[in-house]
């Protein structure tokens, strides 16, 4: 009996935690950790940073090996009357006999080479600069479109969560319908009024219905839309703290202008201003001369055959060798066509900056707007209570007079419909405010 009540409490917990249930900030981090665009934007980071750590290995020798070693099937020069008159000279033998001399039948040959820029006309640093900007532009790209995905993420968590009050709503005026028409039944009996007015409460109940199935039908499609955000099979609720306490809209205000300069947007257009002033300094720097030193370090044997064995050559005498080499190139004509793209260069840097103060100008404007929104879905949270108010009070009363026959069903149900839109509107008030907040949040890169 215990083993059987243990199961039993064991599949209960397994079948609530199987419940998705996410607040905002797991919704915000599940979608952050899951997206695809978000995974994209991270690898390219990545690559980003591993090509500004390629770069900088420029600065260091190429340095390369080589090693040789080759096989002939006859030799040089074999049997000729030079040969035969090299080795006599050699030897110091002139009975020395070179008909079957075979030089250079084999061999091996193997070298060290280090190539070590010194001077590349500010390209090189031009280059890793360039990269490093890359790198910061790749991570201010995988902020902002972290940005992006909390928006969306926010946007549809707080349409879901007004669904859920929107549903709440609706039971509370099922319950208003249900004592209108325990008092039509009421009345009816009591031959007050005819059974219009239980008709009456039918049809605006059979309304009810039609937008509670409108409401359970939004939030299946929010719940899926929310679960693709998220990268999860299924989204089954959504809880969050009291939608009705609202905070002052003072407690957010920044600056615009210092607000500016914290969104990943203003930053990437500095940088864009930044890489296209580094861009002209490389352009220029392919028009400057270049200095580079290479040090090679070699090796050779060499064989020669003859009837008599295997000996060295004449070649052989120094086997191993050095060379340093100090090399200065100077471009000439690079100048012809340089002048255009140095140009062309400064035409971009000026396009850059106009690009920037004119976007940064707009982020404040887009700011002040966002502010102004904010200011006015907060009003309407006041007129919309205000209207809830008396909405509640209305409904009472005409309830009231309902039960004392001094207004009709249909006055009733007006007010029972009134209510029901000021509580609606009530709630889409303050989702509205939630999201306001959202918006100038993301707008002054918070």
């Amino acid at each position: 009996m215990r083993t059987l009540l243990l199961a039993v409490v064991c599949m209960v917990t397994s079948a609530s935690n199987a419940q998705a249930t996410y607040t905002l900030q797991q919704a915000v981090e599940t979608a952050c950790a899951s997206n695809a665009d978000l995974s994209v934007k991270r690898l390219n980071a990545m690559a980003a940073k591993e090509q500004k750590k390629e770069l900088y290995t420029k600065y260091f020798p190429d340095i390369s090996a080589s090693a040789t070693y080759f096989e002939r099937n006859a030799g040089i020069g074999e049997g000729s009357l030079w040969m035969r008159t090299l080795f006599t000279l050699v030897s110091g033998d002139e009975d020395y006999d070179a008909s079957g001399l075979d030089l250079m039948h084999r061999g091996v040959l193997a070298g060290v080479r280090a190539i070590q820029p010194i001077y590349t006309g500010g390209r090189l640093t031009s280059a890793n600069r360039m990269a490093a900007i890359g790198e910061d532009a790749a991570g201010e790209m995988v902020a902002l479109q972290q940005d992006k995905v909390k928006e969306e993420v926010e946007k549809y968590f707080w349409q879901l969560v007004q669904l859920y009050e929107a549903e709440r709503s609706l039971l509370t005026i099922d319950s208003l319908v249900s004592q209108a028409r325990h008092d039509a039944k009421v009345a009816f009996k009591a031959g007050v009024v005819t059974v219009t007015d239980t008709m009456q409460v039918d049809i605006y109940s059979s309304k009810l219905r039609s937008t509670h199935l409108q409401v359970a039908n939004g939030k299946q499609l929010c719940k899926e839309y929310l679960a693709y955000l998220l990268g999860v099979q299924q989204v089954d609720s959504v809880v969050c703290g009291d939608i009705y306490t609202i905070p002052q809209p003072d407690s957010y205000r920044v600056d615009p202008s210092a607000a500016v300069m914290d969104r990943h947007e203003s930053r990437l257009l500095q940088m864009q201003l930044d890489a296209a002033k580094w861009k002209r300094k490389f352009t220029m720097g392919s028009m400057l001369p270049t200095v580079g030193a290479m040090f090679s370090l070699n090796y050779h044997y060499l064989f020669a055959y003859n009837d008599h064995g295997i000996f060295h050559s004449a070649f052989d005498t120094h086997k191993t060798g050095w060379l340093a080499v100090a090399n200065v190139s100077v471009p000439i004509t690079a100048w012809w066509g340089g002048k255009h793209s140095l140009r062309r260069a400064d035409l971009n840097i000026q396009k850059a900056q106009i690009e920037r103060d004119d976007k940064r100008r707009l982020m404040e404007v887009q700011i002040s707007m966002k502010w102004s929104t904010l200011n006015e879905r907060y009003e309407q949270i006041d007129v919309a209570r205000q209207q809830l108010r008396q909405a509640t009070q209305n409904q009472k009363q005409q309830a009231v007079a309902y039960r004392s026959g001094a207004i009709t069903m249909t006055d009733r149900l007006q007010a029972d419909a009134l209510y029901e839109q000021s509580r609606s509107n009530y709630i889409d008030a303050c989702v509205k405010y939630r999201l306001a907040i959202a918006e100038y949040m993301h707008a002054t890169g918070r």
